[in-house]
């Protein structure tokens, strides 16, 4: 019900062709005199059948692919959207975004206005109708996770907090642009590839080696993979990972600490607490009695949905 009341007060441009959104929206009539101001934002994961095909559109729009598969048509340029990719539009810039049936993309948004919006999106080597790949998507996905998490609160403060963190966004995106990047185009899709096979088998995936071979390369050429496009090792990715996915169960009191080991295919409950405890700083015991008083969920270590 009360996803259904929030999907009935979101903005007409909003997509209803989505599986979960995780959204914001601020003032949809920003000031004129505003040097920036973001409107709106969020995270979603999009249906097989999602399209999205505009001439126009009353903001800047930059958006960010975390995972999955589409097309993009922008500014009469063809784009594989692909996790990665960053694009920009806006008022004046056709755009036809549409979702791979069978691999459909889950992505962030952030819709913005302001004197000093198109010379901050210049300084990140971006503009309407532009598209390009980042390096480092990791550290995107963080920051766009960071926006959605501040936007989101509300509060006197919400309008300031939002365009602090568009502008530390674009910054990180600056600082991770694939130099070159088509000189690498082979080794950033092999990272890519990987990354997603790691996000998708994390649940059964343990053991570095074992990921390594799935993915078809040595686990050494694995970890430069790492090392060149994110700011982890493949281990790290892939421990925070499965210990989002314990947080999560831990959140249901019909899950023991003893059956969440298990369901992750840890060998006892004293490893699992020990991995738990060297990810969130808390045992798996004391991070469900804190959140049972509380009646908050874990913040989101990394935007994996």
């Amino acid at each position: 019900m009360e996803q259904r009341e929030r999907e009935r007060s979101q903005p007409a441009f909003f997509s209803r062709q989505v599986k979960y959104v995780r959204s914001f929206y601020l003032d949809l009539a920003p000031p004129a005199e505003a040097s920036l101001a973001v409107v709106c934002g969020g995270f979603e994961r999009c249906h097989p059948d999602y399209l999205i095909d505009r001439a126009n559109f009353p903001y800047l729009g930059l958006e960010f692919v975390a995972s999955g598969r589409g097309s993009l048509q922008i500014a009469g340029q063809d784009v594989a959207l692909r996790p990665g990719l960053v694009f920009c539009y806006g008022p004046r810039t056709p755009h036809r975004i549409a979702a791979n049936r069978d691999d459909p993309p889950s992505k962030y948004f952030v819709d913005f206005v302001g004197a000093d919006a198109t010379r901050m999106l210049l300084d990140c080597r971006l503009a309407q109708g532009a598209w390009c790949h980042v390096d480092s998507p990791a550290d995107i996905q963080r920051a766009f996770d960071d926006l959605v998490h501040d936007g989101s609160r509300g509060g006197a403060m919400a309008n300031e907090l939002a365009s602090a963190r568009l502008h530390y966004l674009m910054l990180r995106i600056a600082a991770a642009l694939s130099p070159g990047h088509e000189d690498h185009t082979a080794a950033f899709s092999t990272y890519l590839r990987c990354r997603q096979h790691i996000e998708e088998h994390h649940v059964r995936l343990t053991q570095l080696g074992e990921t390594a071979r799935e993915c078809h390369v040595s686990e050494a050429y694995l970890c430069r993979l790492f090392q060149r496009y994110d700011r982890q090792t493949p281990y790290e990715f892939l421990t925070r990972l499965r210990m989002n996915r314990a947080a999560k169960l831990l959140e249901d009191p019909g899950h023991t600490v003893k059956q969440v080991a298990a369901e992750l295919l840890f060998r006892d409950a004293f490893h699992f607490s020990r991995a738990f405890k060297n990810v969130f700083g808390v045992s798996p015991r004391n991070f469900r009695e804190t959140f049972d008083d509380s009646h908050l969920s874990l913040p989101q270590r990394i935007g994996t949905q």
